[in-house]
């Protein structure tokens, strides 16, 4: 009986508690939304000096907004995963193309339900583009989720490719 109690005063001491889980999971989120708010304010900066052809500066709010990007996206804000795939995917905030990591960040933007990143990866597996080869399977599963969130586009490219009997 003593040995009952001791044993559920070590694990209450030693398991953190719901709540305590869920204040750290907010201050992480909160985290992670301040940091993609300032990569996008890097990124505009960047586009900026960019067209005043300060390169030196433009380089600079690059690096800034895509560390910030990384950071957020790595404590796992949907939409900073889905702008570094995209980033990856097209060389873009003085990324090198690279579509080994832009799978990567958008299928981890997509299965947050991020309904941009499974339209993108859905239309790259239907067209075999970006790296990434003709898959009808991940195509028409990437796509069908991002139409049942109302993604409009989705919901065209799905229609046409049963229309043309991409899908069967």
């Amino acid at each position: 009986m003593i040995v009952n109690k001791i044993k559920k005063i070590v694990d209450a001491l030693l398991s953190p508690s719901d709540q305590h889980l869920q204040g750290m999971q907010n201050i992480r989120t909160d985290e992670a939304n301040l940091e993609f708010e300032q990569a996008q304010c890097f990124e505009q900066l960047a586009i900026e000096h960019h067209l005043t052809c300060d390169n030196d500066q433009s380089s600079y709010n690059n690096r800034n907004a895509i560390w910030n990007f990384l950071s957020a996206a790595l404590k796992g804000h949907s939409d900073a995963q889905y702008k570094l795939g995209v980033c990856y995917l097209h060389g873009q905030l003085g990324l090198d193309k690279n579509y080994t990591h832009a799978e990567e960040w958008l299928t981890k933007a997509a299965k947050q339900d991020h309904s941009d990143a499974q339209y993108k990866l859905g239309v790259c597996y239907l067209h075999g583009q970006s790296g990434l080869d003709k898959n009808y399977t991940h195509a028409e599963e990437w796509l069908k989720k991002a139409a049942k969130q109302g993604h409009h586009e989705a919901q065209t490219t799905l229609e046409k490719a049963y229309s043309q009997l991409a899908f069967s």
